[in-house]
């Protein structure tokens, strides 16, 4: 094929450069109008691409698209320090790099994408530059507050650098649900106090899958992130979250001096996540925090429908991820997740499922809440049961016998137990007819059993815990619910409760329902603890069944 002039002419017509409309780029005088002109145009017109030639655009105001399905190129941004530029004398150019940059003002947006922005977007090659640096306020790289209901999608961030925002990426619309995979990609991140924030409804409201903005499908990859406070924190629902091979290293307080509380923080709505790959150094928080319980503005948990600790939808899968040297902070804060992990680092967990467990260390922990309000876990059988260094923090012991109506002969790998058919019209079982008392010394009480299911089956379970002080009188009951079953083998549950340190007779109790027409296996020998006060709190039982 020959290329021709009308050809070139016509390509000349699907990119359109900013200098069409004045642009200067000269970091001084404002171009936010010519820019806009050039947007304006291109959105009226379909043009697809706007190209942004090399320069320093400083915006006296935000650009605002209003359509969508159109893509900014920049002609590059830095993607990690190169200061080789500086440092070596022989280069004639000693400017870091020759790209674009938009300079964007203190309290000022650089991009902002609104009203009914449903088609794809694309920003690439761009460095975005505060102005003033990184102080307090509300500076904002680009900012997405379509309200159509769309959604927009996908809406793709790569190869662009953002340094020195309050937020360099936020999505802040009055609809939780307007945008859909979303892509970073091969990005670098300095200096910001947010890097990707999905914010809180604004209007307050709370709805069944949380209260943040959210977005269907969300990949993160390949981006470096050095010396910010927090890199994402997100709503995400339906679709995978891939966290995959990024650098977060080196993340410092807030502007304001705040310190943040995780460098990931995390909420799903019956999506997978998938984190691997990533790396993490000389934090001053802890590092990650994923839940499928929604967080409200009081701090207590939105609890829904489609929350529990054996939905199929909820996982998370850690694979691969470098936590080298952190020792005062946590790796992993994960509530109400299906867990499947194959890295030695430390996972503190509430009301969770631990499908698979590779590391060759105890690294199973209660996290803080769970230390402080109970909770139940599900995790697997046979790794830890024998005696462990960690066995001093469990004290009275008692294997004690469940009040049932009688045994089967199931293929046992465990000769001690006995185990009890439950199904669907079982109902309460288990019943204990000992107790175990608790000290001074003591933090938490608990009860652990082991269930085998044979078949896919939906076991459903509530324990409670009956709670008496010396004189015998009952002042409380303690319930823990949580899904234990569709995985097939046997596993073993674990419910918490916390004691405050008072002299208690604890004794614990399992209602039951099965879903469906199987059959569980449930053990009829329930082992009843204590834990003293510890920094970590052993999330499964370490002690050998009697």
């Amino acid at each position: 094929m020959i290329f021709s002039t009308h050809n070139a002419q016509n390509l000349s017509n699907n990119f359109l450069s900013i200098k069409k409309f004045g642009s200067i780029g000269d970091g001084k005088t404002s171009d936010s109008d010519n820019l806009q002109k050039t947007i304006d145009f291109a959105e009226k017109n379909s043009i697809k691409t706007i190209v942004i030639p090399d320069g320093k655009y400083l915006l006296d105001k935000p650009l605002v698209f209003r359509k969508g399905g159109i893509q900014l190129v920049g002609t590059g941004a830095l993607l990690r320090e190169e200061g080789w530029a500086k440092q070596n004398k022989n280069f004639a150019n000693d400017e870091p790099f020759i790209g674009c940059t938009l300079i964007i003002p203190k309290n000022s947006a650089g991009i902002i994408f609104e009203k009914t922005v449903a088609d794809p977007v694309r920003i690439s090659n761009i460095q975005f530059l505060a102005k003033d640096g990184r102080t307090q306020g509300n500076t904002i790289g680009i900012k997405f507050q379509s309200e159509f209901t769309g959604p927009t999608w996908p809406f793709i961030v790569e190869r662009c650098n953002f340094r020195g925002f309050n937020y360099a990426v936020k999505f802040e619309s009055a609809n939780q649900y307007n945008v859909a995979f979303v892509q970073f990609l091969q990005n670098a991140f300095s200096q910001n106090d947010e890097c990707v924030y999905f914010s809180d409804l604004q209007d307050g409201k709370v709805s069944p899958a949380g209260g943040r903005n959210l977005t269907w499908g969300f990949t993160f990859q390949n981006n470096s992130c050095h010396d910010n406070s927090r890199v994402i924190r997100g709503g995400f629902s339906k679709d995978p979250v891939n966290i995959i091979n990024n650098n977060m290293e080196g993340n410092i307080p807030y502007a304001n001096g705040n310190k943040p509380s995780n460098i990931v923080d995390i909420e799903i709505s019956h999506c997978t996540v998938n984190f691997e790959g990533n790396h993490f150094e000389s934090v001053i928080s802890d590092c990650v925090s994923v839940s499928s319980a929604f967080i409200k503005s009081d701090g207590t948990y939105s609890e829904y429908s489609g929350k529990t600790t054996g939905s199929e939808k909820n996982k998370i899968f850690i694979k691969g991820n470098n936590f080298d040297g952190i020792k005062d902070y946590k790796p992993y804060i994960i509530k109400s997740m299906m867990i499947y992990n194959y890295d030695p680092y430390n996972l503190y967990i509430d009301e969770c499922d631990v499908r698979q467990n590779d590391s060759n260390i105890l690294n199973q922990f209660l996290s803080d809440r769970a230390i402080l309000y109970g909770t139940t876990l599900k995790t697997p059988t046979g790794k830890y049961e024998s005696s462990y260094k960690v066995l001093k923090d469990f004290s009275g012991i008692k294997s004690v016998k469940a009040k049932t109506s009688g045994s089967v002969n199931i293929l046992n790998p465990y000769p001690k137990l006995n185990f009890v058919r439950v199904n669907k019209s079982s109902g309460l079982f288990g019943n204990t007819s000992e107790t175990i008392d608790t000290n001074a010394n003591d933090k938490i009480a608990g009860v652990s059993f082991i269930v085998n299911n044979p078949k896919v089956s939906d076991f459903l379970g509530v324990i409670i815990f009956e709670i008496s002080e010396d004189n015998g009188q009952t002042y409380k009951q303690a319930y823990m619910s949580g899904t234990y079953g569709t995985n097939i083998g046997f596993t073993t549950i674990t419910a918490f409760i916390p004691t405050n340190g008072k002299k208690l007779k604890i004794k614990a109790s399992l209602a039951t329902d099965v879903l469906g027409d199987t059959d569980i296996f449930v053990a009829d020998n329930f082992t009843l603890f204590t834990i003293k006060s510890s920094l970590q709190v052993p999330a499964i039982p370490v002690f050998e069944i009697k």
